[in-house]
Formats: structure tokens, C-alpha cells, sequence
């Protein structure tokens, strides 16, 4: 089925397909140009485009943006499925991730292998399931570690696949993690926690409440820096396998 965009004067589809890529259209009023963006964190292309413009047009501009396409699609490619064999970090451990046929369904972290058991073999389910879990035990441990040394409270903690933020504190004291900072250095995972833990004493980003981030983790500008730089690696990482194990 082909769903077509109400907003563009002449009715024109919302998705298009080019060079075996989605692309989805965004027909903006306020828009004067058309422009191609890639957003990797969603993994899709987005065309946004003025609400005056013909079929030709937009087949005219994805044929110069070829070169561009490309680079972005060479990008992707290097994305990594967590699948069978595939070796993923975890807490700043490289960890090999196995799939082993099992009448108990269960997941095994150990020092440097993650062991999926399952009868049914829907590993990749178990596997999604079992770090998600992971990451939002570290990040409540070290929560509490961090909210004790400052003497506040915590109320609930969650983890999210937040794409605009790593994490998140309310004025009642929930805290709200991204579950991909797993796949981040241990470290950068201690400094989110320390920024999220120090707004329970300060909800800004004043000078005392760098200081008191500074007190938690005393290099805060180094993992802050590398979050800025390689926080989009993190969205390398993908859910889906392949793989039947006998």
C-alpha cells in the first residue's frame, strides 16, 4: 500500500524508494529548498521539501545526491548486528556473544562471552532483553553508589532508547538512562551517572553543579568529550540475527 502526503499540493507518496533505500518525505510550508538528511540513530533518510514541488523535481535532486547517498550508505553498512559470533562491548568489556540451543531459556554474562540459551531459538529476543536489563542494573548500582556520597534521593530508574538524550533527572528524582550507554566505556557510563545524580542537588548546570559532577567523576570533561565525538557509535549496534544453531 502506498499512503500519499495530504500537505504537498499535488498528492505525492511519502516514502520513496532509491538506490534500495527508504527515504521518507517531510513537505514543510516554511520550507524554501529541498533538503536530504540521515539521521543514523533511526537508520532512515529524510527528505525535507517545500510544499510546492513536483515528482521531477524530487526525482532530479535524489540523482545529484548519488555521491552523498553512498558515502551514508558505506556508513551503514558498517553497522553491527549482534547476532551469533558477533563481539560487542560491554561495561568496557569485548564480549563474543554465543547462541547455544537449550531446553532453558536464559542468558549468561561472563567475563568476555554473553551465552544466549533458548529451545525456540529466538536468541536475539533473549539477547535484547538481557542487556537492557544489564545496563539499567549498573546504572541504578552506581546511582545509588553515587547518590549516598551526596547524601540525596532516588526515586525510580528506567532505561529508555532515547535517540536525543543520555540520560535525564525529574524534579521528583526519577532518573532516565539511554540502555545503549552499555556499548559505552565504563567510565562514560560513571559520568553520566554522576551528572544525572548531581541534579538531584542542583536542576541547572551551574558552576556548583560542575563541581559537585567533578567531586563524582573527577575527569568529567574526557567522557564528556567522548560522548560528543563517539556517543553515535553507539547506535551501531543492532538487534537482529540470522543465525539458526543447531
Amino acid at each position: 500500500m502506498i499512503t500519499f502526503s495530504k500537505k504537498f499540493k499535488t498528492p505525492l507518496p511519502l516514502e520513496w524508494i532509491h538506490k534500495e533505500q527508504v527515504i521518507r518525505l517531510n513537505p514543510l510550508k516554511r520550507a524554501r529548498n529541498i533538503k536530504l538528511t540521515y539521521d543514523s540513530k533511526r537508520n532512515h533518510f529524510r527528505l525535507t521539501t517545500p510544499v510546492y514541488i513536483t515528482k521531477k523535481e524530487i526525482e532530479e535532486f535524489l540523482m545529484r545526491a548519488d555521491a552523498w547517498l553512498d558515502d551514508k550508505i558505506q556508513q551503514n553498512n558498517e553497522s553491527v548486528n549482534l547476532d551469533h559470533g558477533s563481539i560487542v562491548p560491554v561495561l568496557g568489556q569485548a564480549c563474543r556473544i554465543h547462541f547455544q540451543k537449550d531446553i532453558k531459556r536464559k542468558i549468561i554474562f561472563g567475563t568476555d562471552i554473553i551465552t544466549v540459551f533458548d529451545h525456540q531459538e529466538k536468541y536475539t529476543e533473549l539477547l535484547e532483553d538481557g542487556i537492557k536489563k544489564k545496563a539499567l542494573e549498573f546504572l541504578t548500582k552506581k546511582s545509588h553508589e553515587f547518590a549516598e556520597m551526596l547524601e540525596v534521593s532516588i526515586q525510580k530508574i528506567v532505561v529508555r532508547n532515547t535517540y536525543s538524550r543520555w540520560g535525564s533527572c525529574s524534579a521528583s528524582g526519577n532518573l532516565s538512562y539511554s540502555w545503549r550507554l552499555i556499548f559505552a566505556p565504563l567510565e562514560v557510563l560513571e559520568y553520566v551517572c554522576a551528572h544525572e545524580v548531581s541534579h538531584r542537588k542542583y536542576m541547572d548546570h551551574s558552576k556548583a553543579f560542575w563541581q559537585t559532577v567533578a567531586s563524582l567523576s573527577p575527569h568529567y570533561h574526557k567522557h564528556r568529550s567522548w560522548l560528543k565525538a563517539e556517543g553515535k557509535q553507539l547506535f551501531r549496534y543492532r538487534f537482529y540475527s540470522r543465525s539458526k544453531i543447531k
